[in-house]
Parts: C-alpha cells; structure tokens; sequence
C-alpha cells in the first residue's frame, strides 16, 4: 500500500494546481498511475453519499481509467484500497 499524503502535501498540491490552473491531479494505485479531477462532478459526491464507491470512482477517473482498473481488480477489497488511494492523494483545498 502507497503512503498516505499528509496534510502539508494535499496542500500544496492544491496549491499548485491552483496556480497552474490544472482541473487533474495523479494518483498511484497498484504500480499505476490514474487521473482525476480536482473537483469532482456532482454525480461522484452523489455516489459518496449514497456508499456507491464503485460509481464514484468511475466518475473520479472516468470510464477508460475504470475500465483499466477493473481488468485486474474484482475483489471488494482492492476497490476499497483504489478508493483510499484516490482520497489519501485528493489535494487539500484552504
């Protein structure tokens, strides 16, 4: 399992993509990296509140990247890990 950022690296990721003007950050699961966006649809925090984490990561990196992930990941626990690595990752916003 990847470490987790800490506050000070969410931060100052935000930070820059903020300035930079970047809608995407990067993150690591499993040896690959994956995209997302900065702020995420309303469909995705949708999906969060209703525990649909399979929807939300669809949303979160999109079709083609999901698709990717699930060729080699079926087990509820490796989608549990893929969210965790994509919320650890999310840049803090101030």
């Amino acid at each position: 399992m990847a470490p987790r950022a800490t506050a000070a690296q969410r931060a100052t990721a935000a930070q820059k993509a903020e300035a930079t003007g970047e809608e995407k950050f990067a993150f690591t699961y499993d040896g690959r990296t994956y995209h997302a966006d900065v702020d995420m649809d309303l469909d995705g925090l949708e999906a969060i509140y209703r525990n649909d984490t399979g929807t939300c990561m669809r949303v979160a990196v999109g079709e083609d990247e999901y698709a990717e992930f699930r060729k080699t990941h079926t087990k509820a626990s490796q989608l549990s890990a893929f969210f965790g690595a994509y919320s650890d990752a999310l840049p803090e916003k101030n």
